[in-house]
């Protein structure tokens, strides 16, 4: 009979700790999800859009290629950036006429492609109404991701997606021979 005593007393003691542990574990998940979530959420409640732009619209073969991003703040409050996360894609175009009408068609998609993710360590604040230009500048030599090759002559579409918003701008450049 002690000994059914002395059962009872050490899971009685078992499941006080475990419901601790349970509890504690639900309490630092709903913090760091709050936490988390509200950085978030402070980021992504004010109308930044991405702009692309390039040293050139032109080039020859084989030149380097400046791309830079900018964010802009079209609100009248200012912007606070933590951080800025985007992918860049390039694209090669064919131009398409119909009649009157001439457009381009996507002919080779993601021909390059590049993730970029800057974190600051103090938030950046971005006036109302104006711009901010991201510090990081990539350079494409024109060759292509998939097999390290020049890519041909013709007209190509560079493409930034900002991160996690889905915001896109997008810039066509021509690379002659």
């Amino acid at each position: 009979m002690v000994l059914s005593v002395a059962k009872g007393y050490s899971t009685s003691k078992m499941l006080t700790l475990l419901f601790l542990a349970i509890l504690l574990g639900l309490g630092s998940a709903f913090t760091l999800h709050w936490r988390y979530r509200s950085e978030e959420s402070e980021q992504q409640g004010l109308e930044t859009l991405p702009m692309l732009y390039t040293d050139k619209n032109t080039y020859r073969i084989g030149e380097s290629i400046q791309i830079a991003v900018a964010l802009i703040n079209n609100e009248d409050i200012k912007a606070e950036i933590r951080w800025v996360e985007y992918d860049l894609t390039v694209h090669r175009l064919e131009e398409e006429k119909s009649g009157n009408l001439t457009f381009f068609c996507i002919v080779e998609p993601k021909i390059y492609t590049s993730k970029i993710r800057l974190e600051f360590p103090e938030p950046i604040l971005v006036d109302p109404k104006s711009t901010y230009q991201v510090p990081i500048a990539q350079i494409w030599d024109q060759k292509s991701t998939a097999s390290d090759q020049q890519v041909l002559a013709g007209t190509y579409l560079l493409k930034v997606q900002l991160l996690p918003y889905n915001l896109t701008a997008t810039k066509t450049i021509v690379i002659e021979k």
